[in-house]
């Protein structure tokens, strides 16, 4: 409309995303990992992850319920980080087109597609690679269950981006600072392992019940609570993001009482969210969105390799098989 009258017109609104979110002035890499279904997905409906990678080592995580929450990902890490100068990405049909090109478009975040079947030139696998190792590793070590894989990857990630890795690039700064410009605090991912256990404060208990409870930690708390909450695992099995936690003592560790808890504890988990190798007691139920009925996930099908099970599995590709 015109505005030379002098009468006050309506206006039409006009794109804001430019100016609304933060720049980083770089290009991002970025692509999608998968988990296993079947056996992996997790306590929050996740079944994939989003991954976005710098040249210089900073690493952001995203887990997702499909493919289809792309999009979300994106208005993400805009609004924790900001938008990049580019996506680099391959041509997945997800990430070239529908709502997450469209977010893309509005933000002014070039699109950069990579030749197919090339997966060497896009720098996120080797980051999804890594994360997943870390992952792999974490819940093995801890014996923990595959359903809490996306808890384990936000806060292997957040490791990744705190730390200062050999990286000529981050000139010896950690890449979470090198992204925002701010100091990084790392206060809240040095004080607590992955699922180690811990006792934190119930305030809902009316005397003369406990107020200290046993449960394990799964990492920062996004979004919930103060900077230093953590996501616990109560013994009501519950995920709740709480502040008042501590440390178990080495006496405490050695008290049978504590350790009967503990032992109670882990086998309520394993019962309903199995162990680190899938394995549970009883079907694990879904809630499925369209009809509110529970759809029982079956957990007793017979492993399959996939392809994050093989070491250096980007020798394999392209390789030419002699059959008889």
């Amino acid at each position: 409309r015109k505005t030379s009258g002098t009468t006050m017109h309506r206006r039409y609104s006009t794109n804001d995303r430019m100016l609304r979110y933060k720049r980083l002035n770089c290009r991002l890499f970025t692509d999608t990992m998968y988990a296993n279904e079947k056996k992996a997905k997790s306590t929050r409906g996740n079944t994939c992850a989003q991954v976005y990678a710098s040249d210089f080592g900073f690493v952001y995580f995203v887990p997702m319920k499909a493919e289809r929450d792309l999009a979300k990902s994106h208005k993400q890490l805009f609004k924790e980080f900001g938008a990049p100068e580019a996506f680099i990405l391959d041509r997945a049909k997800a990430q070239i087109e529908g709502e997450a090109a469209k977010l893309c478009d509005l933000a002014d975040v070039t699109i950069v597609e990579l030749e197919k079947k090339v997966p060497q030139s896009n720098l996120a696998e080797r980051y999804i690679q890594m994360l997943k190792n870390g992952i792999k590793d974490d819940l093995k070590e801890s014996n923990s269950p595959l359903a809490l894989w996306d808890y384990c990857g936000e806060r292997r990630a957040q490791i990744l981006i705190s730390t200062v890795r050999d990286n000529f690039l981050s000139n010896g700064q950690p890449p979470n600072s090198i992204a925002t410009g701010q100091p990084t605090d790392i206060s809240n991912i040095c004080e607590f392992g992955w699922y180690e256990v811990v006792k934190y404060r119930h305030e809902d208990q009316a005397f003369p019940l406990p107020t200290e409870k046993i449960g394990r930690c799964l990492g920062p708390a996004k979004n919930k609570g103060n900077m230093m909450s953590q996501m616990i695992l109560t013994e009501g099995l519950q995920f709740l993001p709480i502040q008042t936690i501590q440390k178990l003592t080495p006496a405490e560790r050695n008290d049978p009482v504590v350790r009967e808890k503990i032992k109670i504890l882990d086998e309520k988990i394993a019962k309903r969210f199995g162990d680190s190798t899938g394995k549970s007691n009883i079907v694990v139920e879904d809630v499925d969105e369209d009809d509110n009925e529970r759809i029982p996930v079956e957990n007793d099908s017979p492993k399959i390799l996939d392809m994050d099970d093989f070491e250096d599995v980007d020798q394999y590709i392209g390789m030419e098989v002699c059959l008889p």
